[in-house]
């Protein structure tokens, strides 16, 4: 089992990865994604890359409401499939 404080550990590696390796993602996006996927690893649900999620994730920039913003993040992560 994974311990709580090793999944944040990797949580914040792949912040400044994600953070410096593409192009920015306003805070209220992204911090929605980073809390949605901390949740998804903690339930041991898949995750796909931040490169195949990145572009989904501009999409939901143009979202209106902050609950729009939510419902466009989750729907990326649960939507979004690694392809092999």
């Amino acid at each position: 089992m994974i311990k709580p404080a090793d999944i944040i550990a990797l949580n914040m590696h792949e912040i400044i990865d994600e953070i410096y390796d593409f192009p920015p993602v306003p805070m209220d996006v992204y911090g929605q994604y980073a809390v949605e996927r901390c949740i998804r690893r903690v339930d041991n649900f898949p995750i796909s890359s931040y490169e195949l999620i990145h572009p989904k994730l501009q999409q939901c920039v143009k979202m209106g409401s902050r609950q729009a913003i939510a419902d466009c993040v989750t729907d990326t992560l649960v939507n979004t499939q690694q392809h092999s």
